[in-house]
């Protein structure tokens, strides 16, 4: 999962120049937003800090502080991982964002994403077949892979999970009709209603 660190600059030369620092640093464009005072009024700055997947309630904080001409960087990283954003960031003299927050070390939640937060995941995952890796199966099985066998054998080999030993009955039976065979009764019967003349009751009922 990521989650942002924001940083805000008394200048756009500063926020630049953190931005391009932590590029150089692997850190990649799409997990870098940079918001400046040009953006225009309050709510169209605040709307760019969302762009960079921002709480609006944080973005509007923030947007009081670009508007007065600061510069803001935003950087995604992953969970347990934002100590080296951290230190590149600060090296820049940011100043105060106005927002009182919980040092950083941990994700926070996304309006926008919900259920990613809450299952601490992130929205885009590179990962193009997540099942399959989780329970370790391959999206294509090769013909004569027994992959479902390596999964549920160990299972199926215990006699006490087997319907049939459940009812005190073979897996396989040598009898052609086994269940009729166990009920006493013939595979094939002359009578037309069996059923019904096994247990006393007409065929078709008068009664309305």
């Amino acid at each position: 999962m990521s989650y942002p660190i924001v940083r805000m600059y008394a200048s756009e030369t500063q926020a630049k120049a953190a931005a391009d620092k932590l590029r150089n640093h692997d850190y990649s464009d799409d997990r870098i937003h940079v918001v400046s005072a040009q953006e225009g009024s309050r709510d169209a700055i605040a709307a760019a800090v969302m762009a960079g997947y921002v709480l609006r309630a944080h973005a509007r904080v923030y947007a009081e502080g670009i508007a007065q001409g600061r510069s803001l960087v935003v950087v995604h990283v992953q969970y347990g991982g934002g100590m080296r954003a951290i230190e590149i960031l600060e090296e820049f003299d940011p100043v105060d964002t106005g927002l009182r927050l919980p040092p950083e070390g941990g994700p926070t939640w996304d309006e926008a994403a919900p259920l990613s937060s809450a299952l601490m995941m992130p929205v885009h995952c590179k990962n193009a077949e997540p099942l399959s890796t989780i329970i370790g199966i391959p999206t294509l099985c090769k013909p004569n892979a027994n992959y479902l066998g390596k999964l549920f054998g160990p299972l199926l080999a215990n006699r006490s999970w087997s319907l049939s030993a459940l009812f005190g009955m073979p897996l396989l039976s040598k009898a052609a009709a086994p269940l009729s065979a166990a009920i006493g009764m013939r595979t094939l019967s002359a009578n037309p209603a069996p059923l019904s003349s096994m247990l006393g009751l007409p065929l078709l009922s008068g009664r309305r």
